[in-house]
C-alpha cells in the first residue's frame, strides 16, 4: 500500500513538473519575441514561478526553472548567463513559498495550499511578492555589477523589480484566484460572502492596473521613442497605481471583515450547524458560546451582525426551553398513551369478549362488539345468564366520552349486573341502578340503556327502555321493523325514577338487533348522518346470516358511508337470534 501511494504521488508531481515547465518555456520564448526591450533582460512572465511555488509547491519551482533553462538555451544565451538565470529563478520561485510557510507557523497554523479569501491573506501576499522582488532584483543588480554588464542602481534594476513585482499583482493573484475556484468547484464547495467581497477588489485592482497601463501606453507611445523609458514609465504607473488601490482596498476589507462578512459568516455556519442532523453537530452551549462572541463588543454598542448574533442565541435559548419543554410533554404523553391502552385493554376484559357464547345452548346465538371512538369509551353491552332459562341481555350509552365515562360506564354495568342477577324485574333493576347512580353524581352524568330478559323456553322477552334507542325486530321471513317501545327517563337523571316494562315476542328464526346513536349519528364527509332508514335497509337487505355476519355487515356498510370521516362516537351493537 505505501508503494502504490508513493508512485501516485511521483506521478502526480511529474505531472505538475512537466505542465509547469511547458507552460513557462512557451510563454517567456512568446514575451521574448514580442516583448525584447533590453539586450540585457526582457519584459517577462516572471509571475509564473513565485506563483506556481505557491499553488504547486517545489515542484512548481522546478517545472519553472527547467522551462527557463530550456528557454535561455533554445534562445542562444552565454553559458554564464544561463547559470546565473537558473540560480536566480530558483530563488525567486523558491523564497515566496518559504515566507509563506514561514508566516503559517508564526501564526502557529496547519500548512495549507494560498487562497486569497481574507484580506489579510492578499496583504500577506503582496508583503511576500515586494520583498521577492527586492531581493531578486538586488541580487541580479549585485551580479550584473561585479560582471561589468551595468551598476547595482541602475535603469536595468529597476526594470527588474517593477516587473516582478507588477506581473506578480497583475497576472499572479488572476491564477491564484482562477486555481482556488477551480478547486473548489471540484471539492462541490462554493465563495464564500468574504471571498466574493475581497475576489471583487482583486478584480477592480487588476483591471484598473491594466487600463492605467493600456492609458500610458497610448499616451505616451509617440511621446517617447526609448522602449526602455516608456515600460520604466508604465511600471511606475501601474505599480503605483497598485499601491495605492491596495491600500484603501485592504483598509475597506478588514473593515467590512470585521464588522460584517466575517460575523455573517460566522452566524450561519452556526445556523447551518444548529439545524443539521450530522454526527459532528456542535452542542447548544457551544453555539451559544460562538454567538456571545460575536456579541461582546468593548464599546458596548453592538454591531448590525451582533445583534444577529444576539437574536439568534436567544432563538437556541428559547428552542432548547421549547425542546425541553416538548420532551417532558411527550414524556408525559407517552405514559398517558400507556396507562390509556391498559385502561382500554381493561376496559375491553370487562365486556364479554368470548364467542361463540353459551355453545352448550342450541336455543339462541348472540355476538356483540364496541369500537370507540376514543382510546376508551362509554358504550357497553353485557349479557348473561340468570338461571337455566332466562338470559339478561343489555345495552348502553354513557354520556360524554373518554375516561370519565369509561369510569361511569364500568359503574353501571357492575350495577346493573349485580342487580339483575339478584332475580328483580328489568324495571325494578333500573330504578334500583338509576338511584345509586344518582348518588355522589356530581358531573350529572347520565345512560341510556335498555335491558331485556329473554325466557329462553318461551322466546318471551321482558324489556325495559331508559331513554335508549329503539331496537330492531328482524322477522324469519326478513322483514324488519323498529320495537315500538315507551322510552323512559335516562338512568341516573333523577332518584325515584319509575320505570315501565313491556314484553316482545320471539319466534323461531327472528333476530333482535340493539344498538348504540353511534350507528345513526355516524356521519361522513359531507357530513350527511348514518341515520335509521338507511339501517333498517341495511338490516333489511341480510337474509339467511348469523349475529357475527349481521354485524360485521353493519359495520362495513358504516365504514363505507363514512368513507373516511373521522368517528365522533362510541359505537356499540348486539345481536341476538333465536334457533329453536
Amino acid at each position: 500500500m505505501k508503494k502504490n501511494k508513493s508512485s501516485k504521488f511521483s506521478s502526480s508531481n511529474l505531472k505538475i513538473t512537466i505542465l509547469t515547465t511547458i507552460v513557462f518555456f512557451i510563454t517567456t520564448m512568446l514575451f521574448r519575441e514580442f516583448f525584447n526591450v533590453m539586450s540585457v533582460m526582457g519584459i517577462r512572465p516572471s509571475a509564473l514561478p513565485p506563483v506556481l511555488g505557491l499553488v504547486f509547491g517545489p515542484f512548481g519551482v522546478l517545472g519553472c526553472v527547467l522551462g527557463n533553462l530550456i528557454a535561455d538555451i533554445v534562445s542562444g544565451y552565454a553559458p554564464l548567463m544561463i547559470i546565473l538565470g537558473f540560480v536566480a529563478q530558483c530563488t525567486y520561485g523558491i523564497l515566496p513559498l518559504l515566507m509563506w510557510r514561514a508566516f503559517n507557523e508564526l501564526k502557529k497554523k496547519p500548512l495549507q495550499p494560498i487562497r486569497l479569501n481574507k484580506s489579510n491573506f492578499v496583504l500577506r501576499y503582496i508583503i511576500i511578492v515586494s520583498i521577492n522582488a527586492i531581493i531578486t532584483s538586488s541580487f541580479l543588480g549585485s551580479i550584473m555589477q561585479s560582471l561589468g554588464i551595468s551598476s547595482f542602481v541602475s535603469t536595468t534594476t529597476l526594470m527588474l523589480l517593477l516587473n516582478n513585482f507588477v506581473f506578480c499583482i497583475v497576472l499572479g493573484i488572476p491564477i491564484i484566484v482562477a486555481v482556488s475556484i477551480y478547486k473548489l468547484k471540484f471539492s462541490k464547495m462554493s465563495l464564500s460572502m468574504n471571498e466574493r467581497m475581497v475576489l471583487i477588489f482583486l478584480l477592480a485592482s487588476i483591471i484598473s492596473g491594466l487600463l492605467i497601463g493600456i492609458f500610458v501606453v497610448v499616451e505616451l507611445s509617440y511621446a517617447i521613442a526609448d522602449p526602455v523609458t516608456m515600460w520604466m514609465r508604465i511600471y511606475m504607473y501601474v505599480a503605483i497605481n497598485l499601491l495605492g488601490f491596495y491600500v484603501i482596498a485592504i483598509a475597506f476589507l478588514r473593515y467590512c471583515e470585521k464588522n460584517i462578512t466575517i460575523p455573517v459568516e460566522t452566524i450561519t455556519k452556526v445556523a447551518r450547524n444548529y439545524i443539521s442532523d450530522d454526527k459532528e453537530r456542535k452542542e447548544s452551549t457551544t453555539i451559544i458560546a460562538e454567538c456571545e462572541k460575536l456579541i461582546s463588543n468593548k464599546n458596548g454598542n453592538l454591531s448590525e451582525a451582533g445583534i444577529l448574533a444576539q437574536a439568534f442565541k436567544q432563538m437556541a435559548l428559547d428552542i432548547d426551553a421549547y425542546i425541553d419543554h416538548l420532551t417532558a410533554v411527550m414524556s408525559e404523553n407517552e405514559r398517558i398513551a400507556t396507562e390509556l391502552n391498559v385502561a382500554r385493554q381493561i376496559q375491553s376484559d370487562i365486556l364479554p369478549q368470548n364467542f361463540p357464547a353459551f355453545p352448550e345452548r342450541d336455543e339462541f346465538k348472540i355476538y356483540a362488539t364496541m369500537q370507540s371512538a376514543k382510546e376508551i369509551g362509554g358504550d357497553f353491552y353485557d349479557f348473561f345468564l340468570i338461571d337455566n332459562d332466562h338470559l339478561c341481555i343489555v345495552i348502553g350509552d354513557v354520556s360524554g366520552k373518554g375516561i370519565p365515562a369509561a369510569l361511569f360506564m364500568v359503574t353501571t354495568k357492575t350495577l346493573i349486573n349485580n342487580c339483575a342477577r339478584s332475580g328483580e324485574d328489568p324495571k325494578n333493576v333500573f330504578a334500583n341502578v338509576s338511584n345509586q347512580l344518582c348518588e355522589g353524581n356530581e358531573n350529572a352524568m347520565f345512560v341510556t340503556a335498555w335491558l331485556g330478559i329473554l325466557q329462553i323456553s318461551t322466546r318471551k322477552v321482558i324489556y325495559v327502555n331508559a331513554g335508549h334507542n329503539p331496537p330492531i325486530v328482524k322477522k324469519r321471513d326478513g322483514s324488519c321493523e323498529y320495537l315500538k317501545t315507551r322510552r323512559g327517563l335516562m338512568l341516573a337523571g333523577m332518584i325515584g325514577t319509575k320505570y315501565v316494562q313491556e314484553e316482545l315476542q320471539l319466534d323461531r328464526g327472528d333476530l333482535l338487533f340493539l344498538y348504540t346513536d353511534g350507528v345513526t349519528e355516524a356521519n361522513n364527509l359531507e357530513a350527511i348522518l348514518y341515520g335509521q332508514e338507511r339501517l333498517l335497509v341495511s338490516l333489511t337487505n341480510v337474509s339467511n346470516a348469523t349475529p357475527f355476519s349481521i354485524l360485521d355487515y353493519l359495520k362495513s356498510e358504516i365504514d363505507n358511508f363514512a368513507d373516511g370521516a373521522p368517528q365522533f362516537d362510541d359505537i356499540a351493537m348486539l345481536a341476538l337470534s333465536i334457533e329453536q
